[in-house]
């Protein structure tokens, strides 16, 4: 597993350890073991996640696709770098924003495009600007659990993106296209199934955040 993967599930992890604004009547939600941890949904920003292989003009013509949509140009220190983003298309992620609050029908929209992985709000604390990427981080309970992992990850339209393991028994999912379900319900149908011994959704930190 190379060091970009690593970074970004010591991270996953770290959030999942600290957790987020905690608000009554937010409904946006993951499970730290069977903790709840609620979500800060910042409902004028979305992020974006690409599939491989797009085109800098590919990326561009879907973030521009609506008027009321401007790129948000963001910092991140994530594996070992430091990454500026401006919009261009030069990422396999794209953060919009908008002066109001952005529609689940424009979400929806933007999912619908081919090459578009994820579409989701993103989230705030401190300061500090998440979002949630489209794979989840899975601890099995025992090595003997991988073929139900396989199973599972067969039903949801999901691959096992690698098994050169940083944790013992702790692989990566990633959603795929034909997945209809957006990362963090997703999330929660692994973690209700009573299969496993962790699933977090895994995260991208922006706006400086060092580890």
């Amino acid at each position: 597993m190379n060091r970009g993967k690593k970074t970004v599930l010591l991270v996953c992890l770290l959030l999942a350890a600290v957790g987020c604004s905690k608000l009554e009547k937010n409904s946006a939600y993951y499970y730290y073991f069977n903790e709840k941890i609620y979500l800060d949904e910042r409902l004028d920003m979305i992020f974006i996640q690409f599939e491989n292989g797009l085109s800098e003009g590919q990326k561009q013509a879907i973030v521009q696709s609506d008027a009321s949509l401007t790129p948000w140009t963001y910092r991140s220190r994530m594996g070992g770098g430091d990454i500026t983003y401006d919009g261009s298309g030069q990422s396999d992620m794209a953060v919009l924003q908008s002066s109001g609050r952005i529609s689940q029908a424009k979400l929806n929209a933007l999912r619908s495009k081919d090459g578009v992985l994820s579409v989701s709000y993103l989230f705030e604390k401190d300061g500090r600007f998440t979002a949630i990427t489209n794979e989840l981080i899975v601890k099995l309970n025992d090595a003997a659990d991988y073929s139900v992992l396989e199973e599972m990850a067969t039903q949801y339209g999901c691959k096992i993106s690698d098994r050169d393991l940083l944790m013992e028994n702790v692989y990566v999912l990633e959603r795929t296209k034909s997945c209809k379900y957006e990362t963090l319900e997703l999330s929660h149908l692994f973690h209700d199934s009573g299969l496993f011994y962790l699933v977090d959704p895994n995260f991208v930190v922006f706006g400086g955040y060092d580890v």
